[in-house]
């Protein structure tokens, strides 16, 4: 009986070892992003995932089924590495002086529309919200925050130093 308790154990923490592992990107996106070197067409990718993943909450949050807590909490996650994934590529093509005019406007676009998104799902205080209220709160920071970024001059964005 111990033994089997020990192994159910086990296999917990390895699941949950195994679900922050998990990526937040599918592979095919993963090769998507490969393919694309130029920032612009990157941050247009990023863009285009970001909006799937909110697609995909709206989903979820259509529907009050038991269970969709998670799928929801996850999908918030991986939208907010995505966007994180967003700051990276701008912050990288400003530091080598490229030209990403194209993607920003993107993002500066569709940001102001993830951002009323995630408000308005905040604003309504789902059933099940506390069970993905901080990663919801952390999607809305993490937009905000990539939004004022880029917003900024990119003259001076570029000039300044890597931060470590």
């Amino acid at each position: 009986m111990k033994f089997g308790a020990a192994l159910c154990l086990v296999c917990c923490a390895g699941a949950l070892v195994g679900a922050q592992d998990r990526d937040f990107l599918t592979p095919d996106e993963v090769d998507q992003v490969r393919e694309a070197q130029d920032p612009n067409d990157r941050l247009l990718l990023y863009v285009q995932f970001a909006r799937q993943r909110m697609d995909l909450l709206q989903q979820y949050l259509a529907k009050e089924k038991p269970g969709r807590s998670i799928f929801i909490h996850n999908t918030l996650e991986d939208y907010s590495q995505i966007i994180e994934a967003i700051d990276s590529v701008s912050d990288d093509a400003l530091l080598h002086h490229r030209p990403i005019d194209k993607g920003m406007t993107a993002v500066i676009n569709a940001e102001k529309d993830f951002l009323a998104q995630l408000n308005k799902v905040q604003d309504s205080a789902p059933k099940d919200y506390d069970r993905y209220k901080f990663v919801l709160t952390q999607a809305i920071d993490t937009t905000s925050d990539s939004r004022d970024l880029a917003l900024q001059d990119a003259g001076k964005r570029g000039d300044r130093k890597s931060v470590v």
